[in-house]
Parts: structure tokens; sequence; C-alpha cells
């Protein structure tokens, strides 16, 4: 039996730099593990996943924004820098116009939060967490009632497109009055 240590990422490092070296063992987004996949870098094993995250696309109330596809071409938070779910939400993106995002804003979600409904400088924001609708929960009803979910329209080609990837599951909730699509990649 080998003695463990336990080395903390710092904020904003990438975890997937931490399993690339020899006997490591990481905990990492599996968006994050599929990126670093994709790159020419040693192989990685990977154990087990530990959760899938949802996703949750929020726009202003006002917004004539309703669906995943309505997206293209917009201003979107999509997490901080070197989150693993701007990885996610990078993921989903490419997935729905097959082109990568251009110049997306990197905000925590509060930072988001304000830049959506007081600043308007974006036109949506992501939330990616196992449980996102608890962060939504959280608001306080005024802000709330200013906001709304985007949802999957089964009818488009983008949004089929999503709904039939590899990995995709879609979570039919409600969050209040609002009722939504949530985009989960598959933990297999």
């Amino acid at each position: 039996a080998t003695a463990m240590r336990v080395v903390p990422v710092a904020d904003g490092a990438d975890a997937i730099t931490g399993l690339r070296a020899p006997g490591r063992l990481a905990i990492a987004h599996f968006d994050a593990l599929r990126a670093a996949r994709s790159g020419a870098a040693p192989p990685l094993r990977v154990l087990t996943p530990l959760f899938p995250e949802a996703v949750l696309f929020i726009v202003r109330a006002d917004s004539p924004l309703k669906y995943l596809h309505d997206l293209r071409g917009r201003r979107l938070s999509i997490g901080p820098v070197q989150a693993d779910g701007s990885h996610t939400v990078r993921e989903i993106y490419r997935r729905l116009f097959g082109a990568e995002m251009a110049e997306p804003a990197q905000f925590t979600s509060d930072q988001a939060l304000a830049e959506l409904v007081a600043f308007r400088s974006i036109d949506a924001m992501a939330i990616v967490e196992p449980q996102p609708l608890a962060w939504w929960a959280s608001l306080d009803p005024r802000t709330a009632r200013r906001l709304r979910l985007l949802t999957l329209d089964p009818r488009d080609p983008a949004d089929r497109r999503l709904l039939q990837s590899l990995g995709t599951s879609v979570v039919r909730t409600s969050a209040g009055a609002t009722r939504a699509s949530r985009w989960r990649p598959s933990s297999s």
C-alpha cells in the first residue's frame, strides 16, 4: 500500500493537467475528459464518472429567444475561464451549430446574472451544475420573474442533432411557473 497525498488544484487550473503525470489520480468533469481525449496528449484512464451535470440556459423574460437553436451568434456567458462547465457549454454549442462559439463571455453565475439583467451586455447565460435548479430557486423572486429558461425544440434540426448526440438526455423539469428542458451529458 502506497501512501496517497491529496493536492488541491488551484482555482482556474486545468484538472486534466494533473491527470497527465504518471501515477496521478484526479477528479474532473466528464466534458473536460472528453475534450482532453481529443488532444495529442498521452491517453487518460477514467475510473468512473461521479454524476452527470445539468445545464440551464437562461435569458431575460422579455428576450425574443425561446429555444437553444436561437443562441446561434448570440453573446452567451459560459462560466468562468478554465471552469469545466465552460467545456460543456462549448460542446453543446459545437453540437448545435457545428462551429465554435465566437468570443463567449466567461462570468461567474452571479456576474452573468448582473450582465444579463442589469447591464444587458449578454443575451443568455448558462449554468452548469449537478443541481442548477438550486441556484435558480435561490434567486430573489423579483429577479426570477425577470428571467426564463430556454427549451429544446425537437422540430428544429439543430436541436434534434443535440438530442441525438451520444451522451445526451433531456430531463423535463419545472422551475416555478417555467417548464424547461435541460441538457444532461451522459456519465457513461
